[in-house]
């Protein structure tokens, strides 16, 4: 990533999980995460990313996008059936944009109160 990348930071919204094949979103309404606090969260709730737990084989630039993450609100994009929530964070690169998703333990998230 060029050092210009983080020069303004990351765009705070995330995209929305969809499956290629059919152009559709999945049916995950269903499927919940707990966050640390024993919280239920779903897909579209807005959480704060606490933690993340990057591979150890990440090169330099993926590392620092995705520990950047860390105290960022986003969206939760999906749930997997481990029960993962996944959050994503676009940002401007010098050479255009670049995704960052992380799927995130219950103990790494807490969910955000809706603004009222």
């Amino acid at each position: 990533m060029n050092q210009n990348a983080m020069k303004d930071g990351p765009i705070r919204f995330g995209c929305r999980f969809h499956d290629n094949s059919t152009g559709a979103a999945p049916k995950t309404r269903h499927m919940v995460a707990v966050d640390r606090n024993g919280r239920t969260v779903a897909v579209g709730d807005r959480v704060r990313v606490l933690d993340v737990s990057p591979d150890a084989d990440l090169d330099e630039d993926d590392l620092e996008m995705i520990v950047f993450m860390i105290g960022s609100e986003c969206e939760v994009d999906r749930i997997d059936r481990l029960g993962l929530a996944w959050v994503s964070m676009w940002w401007h690169c010098g050479d255009g944009t670049a995704l960052t998703a992380v799927g995130l333990h219950g103990h790494q998230f807490e969910r955000l109160d809706a603004a009222v």
